[in-house]
């Protein structure tokens, strides 16, 4: 959810836990091309997610290879988005 740019606009959400995907930008590379705008990411490796902080928490210390499962609810319904970290 981070590069050279940023490719994903995130926003926290004053009600409900979860890091909101606000926008994507059109040339986003895998993994953010997983999350599609108005996706709520709700936890990350099966840790809550309120804020923006806490989501950068959650991968700041994952290196390359390691297997990342994000659910998010898309839609009204909730899924995961699996990746690994490159």
């Amino acid at each position: 959810m981070q590069g050279g740019q940023q490719k994903v606009a995130l926003r926290a959400r004053s009600s409900d836990p979860g890091v909101l995907v606000a926008a994507m930008s059109a040339d986003a590379s895998p993994p953010a091309n997983r999350f599609q705008p108005g996706d709520i990411i709700r936890n990350v490796n099966r840790a809550t997610v309120r804020s923006v902080d806490e989501l950068r928490r959650a991968v700041a210390g994952m290196q390359e290879g390691d297997p990342v499962a994000v659910q998010v609810e898309r839609q009204g319904r909730l899924t995961f988005v699996a990746f690994e970290i490159d």
